[in-house]
């Protein structure tokens, strides 16, 4: 089960219901894992201290009147903790693997352009604190690239970490050097 950026929001908050849905109706399924690209959306301010990534996806959950994925532990079903990415990562029950460039270019662009390096250096550790507590039998695979979905350059590395985690169990967890030191990312040439 898996999607790209707002598939990967979903997926982030579907993983668990269907993976339980479909362990009801198949019970003989031997296994259910869920791949999340480019959709761990973080919660940080813009410069202004505006919660615009907050807002956002409160704002998208409350048009499709859906609400929190699972048990959350806050009373308040409309708190950051229980729709926001990050904080409901960790809550996913099935084994999951995450890609996700570190330079996400859609959620930089709310950073604002005067504070932009120190932002951007600031969301690449962010991105580094809330996914690299993903343990095992979780995967993640995290680019450098300024882009944000997973460039076309990178895709034959990630398919082989994929592969080695879904199929052989692998542990695998590759953290992305600072930008522009990845050498999986578009050179442009």
């Amino acid at each position: 089960f898996g999607g790209t950026s707002a598939g990967g929001f979903a997926v982030v908050r579907h993983c668990n219901p269907v993976g339980q849905r479909l362990f009801q109706w198949l019970p003989s399924l031997a296994r259910f894992s869920c791949i999340v690209e480019s959709g761990v959306f973080l919660d940080m301010p813009t410069p202004a201290n505006e919660p615009v990534m907050r807002s956002c996806f409160h704002t998208l959950l409350r048009q499709h009147e859906a609400g929190p994925p699972g048990p959350c532990s806050p009373s308040d079903p409309s708190s950051p903790e229980c729709f926001m990415p990050q904080y409901a990562v960790p809550r996913i029950r099935y084994p999951f693997f995450v890609l996700q460039n570190v330079y996400d270019t859609w959620q930089a662009k709310f950073l604002g352009h005067k504070q932009l390096c120190a932002k951007v250096h600031r969301f690449h550790a962010q991105v580094l604190q809330v996914l690299g507590a993903t343990q095992p039998p979780n995967g993640l695979f995290t680019l450098g690239c300024w882009s944000h979905s997973i460039p076309q350059s990178a895709y034959k590395a990630v398919a082989g970490e994929v592969f080695q985690w879904y199929a052989r169990n692998k542990t695998v967890h590759v953290f992305a050097p600072p930008f522009p030191k990845d050498r999986l990312c578009a050179t442009g040439k």
